[in-house]
Parts: C-alpha cells; sequence; structure tokens
C-alpha cells in the first residue's frame, strides 16, 4: 500500500507541476522534468509489480491440490 501512495503522490505533484506551468505561475522547466521523471518511473514499477504479483498468483491457483 505504500508503494501506491508514494505513486500517487508523484502523479500529484507532477499534475501540479503541470498545471502551475500552464498557467504561467512558474518558469522552471527542471521541476516539471523532474516531477514528470518520478511520476513515470513510480507509475512503471507500481504496474510491474502488480503485473507480477497477478502472474504468481494465476500460477498458484493453477497448482492441483
Amino acid at each position: 500500500m505504500g508503494q501506491i501512495n508514494e505513486t500517487n503522490g508523484y502523479l500529484q505533484k507532477q499534475e501540479n507541476e503541470e498545471i502551475k506551468f500552464a498557467l504561467g505561475l512558474t518558469d522552471n522547466t527542471h521541476d516539471l522534468a523532474v516531477a514528470q521523471a518520478k511520476a513515470q518511473t513510480s507509475l512503471s514499477y507500481t504496474v510491474a509489480l502488480r503485473d507480477r504479483f497477478l502472474e504468481s498468483y494465476r500460477e498458484i491457483m493453477q497448482i492441483q491440490i
């Protein structure tokens, strides 16, 4: 659950930076790029974990007792 909350935080920070940039409240593209990179990396990692978990679950469910 911690990973999901952390990913959501990165995605929200990215969205806030995009809004600030679009409204002209900041002209710092570095913060925007960093926020986007962190959000993308975290989201990719979370999706990979989910996929691995589902794959493991399917394998366990196929085991016959």
